[in-house]
Parts: structure tokens; C-alpha cells; sequence
């Protein structure tokens, strides 16, 4: 590039590709039930991540909660959904060395609570559907 009336050079330089991730699991588009226990699943590209943060919203994107800030970075994470209703919950997996980085993964699920108290009673039935 040319600055004035100086050339500048730059070669040889190392430019650090960061990896990205692809969330697995939630795919997206699933109904899970509050208080279920959801595998997270996400396969890195272009390189080795060694930690992951882990990240919940139940609105859309609009607030994230923090569920893991230093997940192993090549083992899936079990968790436990909370118990809300909402047709808009999503799961952010990014890198925890750079969790701002834009090479993130997430997917979008619906959390129905359940009308009654026992989940494996036959008569209740995911809120909503009564």
C-alpha cells in the first residue's frame, strides 16, 4: 500500500484464521420440554477450539444467559432446559478465548412447559395443546 510519498510493504506476515463453529444439536425447529435435558453438539472448523462458552436466550436473541463460560471445546454439554414457555429459545456456542468473535453457532427451539405436574402422566400434554 502507499502512504505519502513511502511505500510500505507487508509480507511474511502471519494472519490468524479463527475457527468457526456449527452447532449440531439443538438443529433447530425442535419442541423441547422444560426441564428436559438437552445434549449441545458442535463440530469446529478450520482449527482446534479448547474451551467453548455456552449461551441461552429465551426471547428471540434479545438477552443471552450464560450456561457454560469454559465448556470443554470437543465434548458435547449436557443441559438442563429451564422452565419457561416460549416458542423462541435459541442456543449460542462460540469460542471462549474470543466469545465475540461472529464464527459462533446457534439454533432456535421451542420450550413448552408442561400443563401438569407429572410428565410422564399419558393425560398431560405440552402447554399450549390443552
Amino acid at each position: 500500500w502507499q502512504r505519502g510519498s513511502s511505500n510500505y510493504d507487508i509480507y511474511g506476515a502471519e494472519i490468524a484464521v479463527l475457527p468457526s463453529l456449527q452447532l449440531l444439536s439443538p438443529a433447530g425447529g425442535e419442541m423441547i420440554l422444560a426441564g428436559e435435558e438437552l445434549e449441545i453438539a458442535w463440530a469446529v472448523e478450520d482449527g482446534v477450539i479448547e474451551q467453548v462458552q455456552i449461551e441461552f436466550s429465551p426471547g428471540n436473541a434479545q438477552n443471552w444467559q450464560l450456561i457454560e463460560a469454559a465448556a470443554a471445546g470437543d465434548l458435547p454439554y449436557r443441559w438442563t432446559t429451564p422452565y419457561i414457555h416460549s416458542p423462541d429459545c435459541r442456543i449460542r456456542v462460540s469460542n471462549a478465548a474470543y466469545p465475540a468473535s461472529v464464527r459462533t453457532g446457534f439454533a432456535a427451539f421451542d420450550a413448552q412447559w408442561l400443563a401438569c405436574g407429572n410428565p410422564f402422566d399419558p393425560l398431560c400434554v405440552p402447554s399450549g395443546e390443552e
